[in-house]
Order: structure tokens, then C-alpha cells, then sequence
């Protein structure tokens, strides 16, 4: 059997928890099935690439053109400085033909295409065989309710916000199968679109964790010594460059660093990244910034830790973290998000 799995980010390496959540439900799905994955890169810089992930899924990453980049800044500026590649990838793709033929292919050779995100099915939806194939949408999120929670502030991203839910309700109209992170999601797929029940199944999120433990004194002492955290407690909050994590990272570096600096706050991933150019050279003393991590820092950083942060104000689906501060052992202090 084949399937294809369609997206515009690639899986590996498999940091955040859009890329965790395509590695694990598709890196061994059986000796019999064979997955394809077609996604790209949304940011300028890495070339075309195709490698096989494990026995039975393939990844295959096609860049996007010049033009495509510099449409999406155009929309980024229309939509109040907020990064919206993604939720106008279905308007925009046509600059960047490679990618779109290579979807279009593997979808048609397929009996079961996945879309990861909606953004793929505008692209390739009279390539397919609704007779013939199952058709899933895998959602990280509820991308309607998501866009408009983050995009509402601006008339431009209001627009874009409206575009994002019309393409998710056509794809949950034209889906055999929905499957949501949690029951939350699901329940809302139903409210917003009219989902049927019986074709929502609940997938939660998980992580790879075989490599992650609670830390002895000595493994603590070791890694903290490596991270160069000093002695006062450390609390650590990681996450990828999206919009939740950067309220998140935000909070941490402008409200709880500054009031207490007898802890040492660890802001960890690509969310430290827009988070150290925020703070221009005004960083607390307390605050350390890693940006991106790869995943043995990650282990690392857990493991030097003595509590772990997850102050999400905003969001859908599921915080992928918190199983890796739970495997870590690390008490977690959390908002109800």
C-alpha cells in the first residue's frame, strides 16, 4: 500500500512539534505500506533533498523559489508583521512549480493521502481519486480557530485568518478521516465545520523519549557544568519560532526573570532566536538563550534543569514539551493551555 504525506516543512531533523508528530505516526506504519513524504523548507537556504527516514517512510524536500519568498513577505506585511507562509501557501504556491508537481504526483500514485495542515489540498485536490483513495486530514490544530485567535489584532490578518478556515472546512468536508490531537480539537472540528463525529479519531501527540531519564546528582552536576548554568535553580522552557511559543518566551523574559533572579530562566529552541533580537542586548542576567538546540543539547539542557516552564496563553493542539520535561522527571509549572 502506499501513502502519501503532504506539508511545507520538512521532517528531519525532527525538532518541534509539528516535525515530532510526522516522524512518529509515519516512520513505521508496517512492512507492507510504503509512505512518501513531500514537503519544503519555509525559509531560503537549503537545496533540494531525498532520503529515506526509516525502512518504510521517504522524505522528499523541494525549495521554494525566490519568488515565492518574496510573495510571502509581501503577505507578512499585509498581515501586520505576522509570518503567514503557511496559511497562503494554497494562493502562492504556483511560484514554486517544482514542489507543486511533485505533490501532485505522489498524491495521484497513492491509495491514502495525508494532509498534514490543510495548506497542500487546495494544490493537489483535482489530482485526486475520492472514488478510489483514502483521503486524511492529520491536524496538528484547529488552524481556523488557531489563525484567528493569532491574526484578529489586524484587518490583513483577519483576511488571511477567514482564507484559513475556508480551506480547513473543505478539507474536513472532502476528508474520510479527521484526526485530532485531543478531544478539544475534535469537538471543534464538529462545532466550526459540521465534522461528522464518527469520522474524528482522537491521535494524541507523543515523543520520542527512550533516550530521555531523570537526571542523578552526578548526571545533573555534569550537565550543568556543560551548559554553564552556574548554581542557582534552573527553569527551562523550550520551543520552536511560533506565534503561542513567542508569548510564551516573551512572558518569561520580560515577567518572571526580572522578578526573581535568584532562579536561572533557560529559554531554549528557535523561539530564542526572535526572542534575543527583541531583547537587543538588554537580556537579564538570570536569562539564557540558546536558539535552536540540537537533540542531544536538548537532553542536555533537561537533564541540567530543575524544573521545567510551559506558560502558553494561546494555541491548539497539544505542547509536544511537556513529555519531554515529564520523561526528564522535572515538576512542571504550566497554565491551563
Amino acid at each position: 500500500m502506499k501513502v502519501a504525506i503532504l506539508d511545507m516543512q520538512p521532517i528531519e531533523p525532527a525538532v518541534g512539534g509539528g516535525r515530532l508528530r510526522l516522524l512518529g505516526l509515519y516512520h513505521g506504519l508496517g512492512p507492507d505500506i510504503q509512505a512518501t513524504y513531500v514537503g519544503t523548507y519555509d525559509w531560503p537556504g537549503p537545496g533540494y533533498r531525498r532520503h529515506m527516514l526509516s525502512d518504510n517512510l521517504e522524505e522528499i524536500d523541494i525549495p521554494l523559489t525566490d519568488a515565492h519568498f518574496q510573495a510571502a513577505e509581501e503577505a507578512k506585511q499585509r498581515a501586520g508583521g505576522r509570518n503567514v507562509i503557511d496559511c497562503v501557501f494554497h494562493l502562492q504556491a504556483h511560484l514554486s512549480p517544482d514542489y507543486v508537481a511533485k505533490a501532485r504526483e505522489v498524491a495521484r500514485d497513492a491509495d491514502v493521502v495525508v494532509f498534514s495542515h490543510p495548506w497542500i489540498f487546495p494544490l493537489t485536490r483535482d489530482a485526486l481519486d475520492f472514488s478510489r483513495q483514502l483521503i486524511v486530514y492529520d491536524s496538528h490544530n484547529v488552524e481556523g480557530a488557531l489563525r484567528h485567535d493569532l491574526l484578529k489584532d489586524h484587518p490583513g490578518g483577519v483576511e488571511v485568518a477567514k482564507e484559513v478556515a475556508s480551506v480547513e472546512r473543505s478539507l474536513c468536508d472532502a476528508a474520510d478521516l479527521i484526526l485530532a490531537c485531543s478531544p478539544e480539537d475534535g469537538r471543534k472540528f464538529t462545532e466550526l465545520y459540521g465534522a461528522p463525529p464518527d469520522k474524528i479519531r482522537l491521535i494524541p501527540n507523543g515523543v520520542f523519549v527512550r533516550g530521555i531519564a531523570p537526571a542523578d546528582l552526578t548526571a545533573k552536576a555534569a550537565a550543568r557544568k556543560a551548559c554553564n548554568l552556574g548554581g542557582k535553580p534552573a527553569a527551562i522552557f523550550i520551543g520552536s519560532a511560533y506565534a503561542p511559543n513567542l508569548e510564551a518566551a516573551r512572558f518569561i523574559a520580560r515577567e518572571l526573570a526580572p522578578a526573581l533572579p535568584e532562579v536561572v530562566f533557560v529559554i531554549a529552541g528557535g523561539v530564542g532566536e526572535q526572542i534575543r533580537a527583541e531583547l537587543s542586548g538588554r537580556t537579564p542576567k538570570n536569562l539564557v538563550i540558546t536558539g535552536s538546540v540540537d537533540e542531544n543539547r536538548k537532553k542536555e539542557l533537561l537533564l541540567a534543569s530543575d524544573l521545567a516552564l510551559n506558560p502558553m496563553f494561546s494555541g491548539s493542539g497539544t505542547n509536544i514539551k511537556m513529555f519531554d520535561f515529564m520523561a526528564a522527571g522535572l515538576p512542571t509549572v504550566t497554565t491551563p493551555v
